[in-house]
This record gives C-alpha cells, sequence and structure tokens, in this order.
C-alpha cells in the first residue's frame, strides 16, 4: 500500500513540475509543423492526432481528481448532451469535422481545468517562463534570419500583405501569443519589465506581426500601464489615451495604402474587421435562417463550421446555439479565472476581449490555451 502511494505521489510531483514544460514545447512544435505544412501546401493529420491524445489525457487527469473538477465534468457533460442536441437535426449527422470542432472548442475548458487541477510546483513554473520567454526571442531571431533569405514560412500572411510571425502558424495566433506575452512580462515583473531588453524583443516582434487587432491591443496596452503608474493624471491621460486610439485608428485604415484601398471600395467595416463583417452577411446568416429550426438557436448545429464569420462571440453561438454558448462562456470564465482580479488586470483582459472581436478563432485555435496560461500562472504566482 505505502508502495501505492509512493508511486502516486511521484506520478503527481512529475505532472507538476514537468507537464507545463513539456505541453509548451510539443505545442509549439505541433504548432510550427502546422506552418510549415500551410505553407508547403502540404497535409497531414499530425496535429490533429496528437492534440487530441493531450485532450484524453487530460480528460483522464480530470476523471482521476473528480472531486477537485466535479463541477467542471458536470459542464462538460452538459455541453456534450447540447452538442448532440444539435447534432441530430442534421443530415448527416455527427460528421468528422464537426467531432473535430467539439475537441478543439473543449480542449482550453480541459487545458485550464488540468492545470488548476495540478498545480505547478516552483521549479516547474521557472523553467515554464524561462522556456516561454526564450520562444519570443527565437522567434525574433527566425524572422529575421527569415527576412535576410527570404523564407516565405516567417510570414504571416499568404500573399503580399506586410506581417512576419515565424514560428506561429496564423494571423490570430499571432496576435493572442504577443499580446498574452506583453501581459505575461508585465504581471509577472511589474514595472520593471521596461527595463528588460527580452520585454522589448516582444514589443518588436508585434509590430513585425502585422495584425491590426494586435496594433490595437499595444495601443491600448501602452495606456494601460502610463494610467497604472500615473493614475493623478487620468484627466490628462484620457483625452490624450482617446487621441492616441483615434490616430492609430486613423493611420491603419487612410494612410496604410492596403487598408485605405479596402475601405473605399468596401467600406470602413470591411477594412477593420478584414471583410469578417462580409463573412457574416453572406454566410453565416443565410445558413442559419435557410437552415435552422427552433432547437438549433438553442442548441447549435452546424453541418459546415466552415461557413462561420470568425467574429468570434458570434462563431460561439452559431456553433452551440444561444444556451449552448452561454454555458460554454460561464464555463470557460469559471475555469480560467479561479484568481481575484487588479483593475489593471481586468482592464488588459477587457483589452483582449476587445481584440478577440477583431482578429477571431479565440476559442478553436488550440495554442491560444498555452499563452493564456502563462499570464495565468504569472498572475497567480505574483498573488503568492
Amino acid at each position: 500500500m505505502e508502495k501505492t502511494n509512493n508511486k502516486t505521489n511521484t506520478a503527481a510531483t512529475v505532472l507538476k513540475r514537468w507537464a507545463p514544460v513539456v505541453v509548451m514545447l510539443s505545442f509549439l512544435a505541433v504548432e510550427f509543423y502546422s506552418k510549415f505544412l500551410r505553407y508547403s501546401a502540404a497535409s497531414s493529420d499530425l496535429q490533429k492526432g496528437f492534440k487530441g491524445i493531450v485532450l484524453i489525457a487530460m480528460l483522464l487527469g480530470l476523471l482521476l481528481n473528480f472531486k477537485s473538477n466535479k463541477r467542471l465534468i458536470l459542464l462538460l457533460c452538459a455541453l456534450f448532451g447540447i452538442f448532440l442536441a444539435g447534432q441530430f437535426t442534421l443530415d448527416p449527422a455527427f460528421s468528422y469535422a464537426n467531432w473535430l470542432t467539439l475537441g478543439r472548442f473543449v480542449l482550453p475548458l480541459v487545458f485550464f481545468g488540468f492545470f488548476a487541477s495540478y498545480p505547478t510546483d516552483k521549479d516547474g513554473l521557472h523553467s515554464f517562463f524561462k522556456l516561454f520567454e526564450w520562444f519570443f526571442v527565437l522567434n525574433l531571431l527566425f524572422v529575421l534570419v527569415g527576412m535576410a533569405a527570404d523564407w516565405y514560412v516567417v510570414h504571416t500572411y499568404m500573399g503580399d500583405r506586410f506581417g512576419y510571425n515565424g514560428f506561429l502558424v496564423t494571423s490570430s495566433t499571432a496576435s493572442y501569443a504577443f499580446f498574452a506575452a506583453l501581459g505575461y512580462y508585465y504581471f509577472h515583473y511589474g514595472i520593471a519589465a521596461l527595463r528588460q531588453w527580452r520585454f522589448w524583443i516582444v514589443v518588436v516582434g508585434s509590430a513585425l506581426a502585422g495584425t491590426k487587432s494586435l496594433y490595437l491591443g499595444m495601443v491600448l496596452f501602452g495606456l494601460l500601464i502610463l494610467f497604472d503608474h500615473y493614475k493623478k493624471y487620468w484627466k490628462f491621460l484620457l483625452p490624450v489615451g482617446l487621441l492616441c486610439l483615434i490616430g492609430a485608428l486613423y493611420i491603419l485604415l487612410y494612410q496604410v495604402p492596403e487598408f485605405a484601398q479596402i475601405r473605399e471600395q468596401e467600406g470602413f467595416w470591411s477594412a477593420l474587421l478584414s471583410y469578417r463583417d462580409q463573412l457574416l452577411v453572406t454566410q453565416t446568416l443565410p445558413y442559419v435562417t435557410d437552415n435552422w429550426q427552433w432547437s438549433n438557436y438553442l442548441f447549435g448545429g452546424v453541418s459546415d463550421f466552415s461557413l462561420r464569420s470568425q467574429l468570434d462571440l458570434i462563431d460561439l453561438f452559431f456553433f452551440w446555439g444561444i444556451f449552448g454558448g452561454l454555458i460554454y462562456l460561464f464555463t470557460y470564465l469559471k475555469t480560467y479565472f479561479d484568481f481575484k482580479l487588479t483593475w489593471p488586470q481586468l482592464a488588459y483582459f477587457l483589452i483582449l476581449g476587445l481584440m478577440v472581436l477583431f482578429a477571431g478563432n479565440f476559442f478553436i485555435y488550440t495554442s491560444v490555451p498555452l499563452f493564456l496560461l502563462s499570464i495565468k500562472l504569472a498572475i497567480k504566482q505574483a498573488q503568492g
């Protein structure tokens, strides 16, 4: 009996020390492998299979610690029942693509629940944070070498649009990853982050990524730092901040030729949302009006999720319906925010929420939870 307990304790110690590091290394490797496939016009199910195995393993981990995860497991069961209810309205039902989308939605919930259930120890946190910081250094080096050598794989976009995200596979992932890194440094090191060269590596990488949502986030994040440290000057900083934000939008949409042309030809919202407003009008809404019954409005049920608008809150309800979407949002927020927020942290996450409206694909890109975990762990460590 004592030997069994020792083995259990050893397994728990290994999980608490090395699980975040192993998951980060493997997820980042899969991320770049996906990027390589995307730009080489090749295909593989390896990355899907790997993340499926990780999802199943973490689910088993939650079940083994059922008492601590009872609420999350029950909510996951409710979401699975809602998914079934939506699928039964489809013909054919339960397609491979829909199972895959379900897994993408569920992965963040299981991911956050698992690491809350098996909290990382001090040494594990130190290794995780160092790996996280050095990833962005290596990513910038890769971008700079790729720019000099004209490696197309370092580009953010497939085409001539400016942007270099390095190892990261999509523009949305880059937006969330770099913004997560900015938040990590500030909440981990405080104002001393501004004196660290690796923080400025993240700033340079963010500028090179070339995504509108990230630029918006950077401007607002800079204003957040000013407000946090110069509160007594808020009457001056507030109008200056608004002017900076308006100026940034003006430069982006009126002075940058690519976006100015879109604005002139397709309108302000198409330029700001990268045509997502048109996807909503031409793809998502027609599918809903032509195919949904009353039950779909409650429980979802989509035969082709590629018809989504890429406006994330809308897409969330597009897949889950109103009832399912509300349960999913509740589960996501309760699973992630198991710590108290100070006002700068709350403001940071509100900025992130604003970015989600512009960047899209927040809930289904399976690398995003990894970067969000870094902020969460940094905040919780700072809180002691």
